[in-house]
């Protein structure tokens, strides 16, 4: 049976027994195979992440062992997944792409089915448009892959939960509780960003379960967590057997990311600024909205909308002004090597006067806003909000469902906090702000309207900034040169691709024969992706960070190999990374030098210098290419 010995309806959701939206599908669909095609090819560098996932996927695919044989930077989920479809299907970089576009739609699938179950059928397009616009424009790139693929796919597993935790707390049955487990233990295995919202998810569901169904609703709940607990021992019991406990400590620890790139989802004034900010202006279109359409009387509202209005000028004109004092400050004492995100900013908009200092200031302004479009703050805002008025809404159903998903919403904010929005953000957020305005609002035949003025506005958002951002014919950058490589042609910025064609030009006349091995500094996997050669190292990102003794590596390397051909990369020379501190005195956190890329190229020079170099190296723009041949003892 589906239902236990009683039930409580603790939630109630608009569109849990309406029928399909045939043309919400239709439509998503389109737009989303539309983008697919225009962004086929679009990729980004080669020797960055596109590049770099590629070849980990590569080295499992050829029966290598994730932090035994080569450095994989996340839990293993992602690789098990991909990699063990790439051992089936190959590594050529159409069938992966053939594999993101596929994670891709499943997700707009299973985005379809979350709004749809949010809000009522008359808002369902413009609901799921919304939210597939501002996907898109943030996530330009996710069906090529250009985003590392574990949070695709681990956004995909936990959307899947949450629609399945919906469907359970409104008819139950016992696989949709083991599913929710399962999913929520696999998002755990595959990246750090799903943790805090699987947890939430299992746990407030294994709370809200008994109170619902009583005594199955107990025997749903353990069987949610045993499923979760089974997933994630399993993967750890996997990795011990493989790499050992160290390891396991290792993937919690990010294996020392967290505690370098730790400061990046700190607050700051001028964080805090912008989130107050944005937080007031979307409120304030979205009351302006229902206004219009006299969804709302104008009296009811025009308090509110005058304090909105008045904390939005002050927060942003505070933006501007501080902007603009810095800015002062940096004509005069020039840019260090610490600098700001808002100094290095100013100082690339070549700055003379002072009207154009202004108006670097505002736009720097509306870079910002358009980086935090939604606010961190703004799910915890409305969650306040409904606890202070709990008890004056029409239906506590509703109430519940709205605190819930705000509640997972916010959980899903706290790896990056304030750093910026993710693209999966807008397809979470955008249906429950949605569904949040009919909990404060009284339903009206001029209620939809104003919604769907308010979507109206978002879609808008969604193309300036695709249009921005983007590349390919829809953009303002419009086509990127081609450029073809042993692994298919490619879409790369002009310089990008002249340096390959460099690169690749430059390694096949040293070694016309392709079995030299070839080790670049930083992001080194891409390159041994798309020159086809081999890497004698477990590395793709660096020495450190990363579970394998770099001096071991390089006297294991020294050992082996004969002959190496070492790229250096000037981008990894100065890096800085934000400080995981907060200061009432600053307008920014202070920022310091990364240290791991200061070792990763001292550890270059270490492997450099057991090898003597044939000839004058090789240079041009960003590369240098060394041709070693191994020293005599």
């Amino acid at each position: 049976m589906a239902l236990g010995e009683k039930q409580v309806r603790m939630f109630e959701l608009a569109g849990s027994r309406q029928k399909l939206h045939w043309i919400s599908i239709f439509a998503l669909f389109v737009f989303a195979l539309g983008h697919i095609i225009s962004t086929w090819g679009y990729t980004g560098l080669f020797w960055g992440d596109f590049g770099t996932w590629r070849h980990e996927v590569e080295r499992f695919a050829q029966r290598g062992v994730p932090y035994v044989d080569f450095h994989w930077t996340y839990p293993p989920g992602a690789m098990w997944l991909l990699g063990g479809i790439a051992r089936v299907v190959g590594t050529d970089v159409y069938t992966l792409w053939m594999l993101t576009s596929i994670v891709f739609l499943l997700i707009v699938a299973v985005y379809y089915r979350y709004a749809s179950l949010l809000v009522p059928s008359g808002i369902v397009l413009p609901v799921v448009i919304s939210g597939f616009a501002l996907f898109v424009a943030y996530g330009i790139k996710v069906p090529v892959g250009d985003y590392t693929p574990a949070m695709p796919i681990g956004f995909l597993f936990q959307f899947t939960a949450i629609v399945l935790t919906l469907k359970l707390f409104d008819s139950g049955w016992m696989w949709r509780a083991v599913s929710v487990g399962l999913l929520c233990g696999m998002c755990v295995l595959i990246k750090h960003d799903f943790w805090v919202p699987s947890a939430y998810l299992v746990f407030v569901s294994c709370l809200i379960l008994p109170m619902m169904y009583g005594k199955q609703g107990w025997h749903w709940a353990a069987s949610m967590l045993i499923a979760c607990a089974v997933v994630v021992l399993g993967g750890v019991f996997v990795v011990v057997q493989d790499a050992g406990w160290g390891t396991v400590w290792g993937i919690i620890d990010g294996f020392g990311r967290v505690a370098e790139y730790g400061g990046r989802g700190y607050p700051s004034w001028e964080r805090l600024a912008v989130d107050v900010g944005m937080s007031s202006l979307l409120v304030l279109m979205v009351l302006l909205c229902l206004v219009v359409t006299r969804s709302v009387p104008l009296p009811r509202v025009g308090v509110l909308m005058g304090v909105l209005c008045t904390i939005a000028v002050f927060v942003c004109g505070l933006h501007i002004w501080m902007s603009y004092n810095i800015g002062v400050r940096l004509r005069a004492e020039g840019i260090g090597l610490l600098a700001t995100p808002t100094e290095e900013h100013l100082y690339t908009q070549k700055i003379q006067g002072n009207w154009s200092l202004f108006r670097g200031s505002i736009s720097w302004l509306k870079h910002r806003l358009l980086d935090g479009f939604f606010p961190v703050l703004l799910s915890g805002i409305i969650g306040v909000t409904v606890l202070v008025r709990w008890k004056k809404f029409e239906s506590p159903q509703l109430r519940n469902a709205v605190l819930f998903l705000l509640g997972l919403c916010f959980a899903a904010r706290l790896k990056s906090l304030f750093e910026h929005v993710e693209w999966y953000h807008f397809l979470l957020e955008a249906p429950v702000y949605t569904a949040a305005i009919f909990l404060f609002v009284p339903d009206s035949k001029m209620l939809k309207k104003g919604i769907t003025l308010s979507l109206i506005g978002l879609i808008v958002v969604g193309i300036y900034t695709y249009r921005h951002k983007a590349v390919g014919p829809l953009s303002r950058h419009r086509v990127y040169p081609s450029i073809e490589t042993p692994r298919g042609t490619f879409n790369w910025l002009a310089r990008v691709a002249q340096d390959y064609k460099w690169l690749s030009e430059q390694v096949n006349r040293l070694d016309p024969s392709g079995n030299i091995p070839v080790f670049t500094l930083g992001y080194t996997g891409g390159i041994n992706y798309f020159l086809l050669r081999r890497n004698p190292t477990p590395f793709t990102q660096g020495f450190m960070l990363t579970n394998f003794d770099p001096d071991k590596v390089i006297a294991d390397v020294a050992a082996k190999e004969k002959r190496i051909l070492l790229i250096g990369n000037r981008v990894y020379r100065n890096i800085t990374v934000e400080v995981a501190d907060f200061s009432l005195f600053r307008w920014e956190n202070k920022y310091t030098q990364q240290l791991s890329i200061k070792a990763n190229r001292e550890y270059f020079e270490k492997l450099l210098q057991r090898y003597d170099v044939l000839g004058e190296p090789a240079k041009r723009g960003i590369f240098t290419i060394y041709n070693c041949v191994r020293r005599r003892q």
